[in-house]
Order: C-alpha cells, then sequence, then structure tokens
C-alpha cells in the first residue's frame, strides 16, 4: 500500500499505474477535494474541453461538412444593436 514520502517541504504519494489508467488521470490537470473520510483526486473538467471532437463527430456521422472551428473561440456579442 502507498505511503507518503517527502520531497522537499512537501509530501506526495505514488499512484498506482493501474489506478491512474482506470481513473483516467494521465497528463490530467488534477483537482483535490478534502473530505471528512480523506482526500478525493480527480481530473479537472473543462465545459468545452470536446466541444470541436463531439461536433465534428455528429457533422461526419450525418454526412455534413464541417465548417471552420473560429466561431468556438468567438466572443459573445453584446444584444444592443438588436431591435426587440
Amino acid at each position: 500500500m502507498p505511503s507518503l514520502i517527502s520531497i522537499g517541504h512537501t509530501k506526495a504519494i505514488p499512484i498506482p499505474k493501474i489506478f491512474v489508467d482506470q481513473a483516467h488521470l494521465e497528463n490530467q490537470e488534477l483537482e483535490f477535494t478534502l473530505l471528512k473520510e480523506g482526500l478525493l483526486i480527480s481530473p479537472v473538467k473543462s465545459v468545452r474541453k470536446s466541444w470541436k471532437e463531439s461536433i465534428e463527430a455528429i457533422l461526419k456521422k450525418n454526412g455534413q461538412e464541417i465548417p471552420d472551428h473560429e466561431w468556438l473561440d468567438a466572443k459573445l456579442s453584446s444584444n444592443e444593436e438588436w431591435e426587440w
């Protein structure tokens, strides 16, 4: 069973590769949540992380052309010019 090890002024814990693989932690930014029972380590979830890939897959599946992706990063415009 892993235990805490000292690295300078910090502590570390070696996480077995099988846990890293099963929890999809490899190459992820991690988030730590302190619980009454211990510490929860989970990958940080980004809201738009896989939008581009998901949209491309849906369009490809439906035989539609894949547009440029500039609109994904476009800033939201103001609605001041709209007529109500």
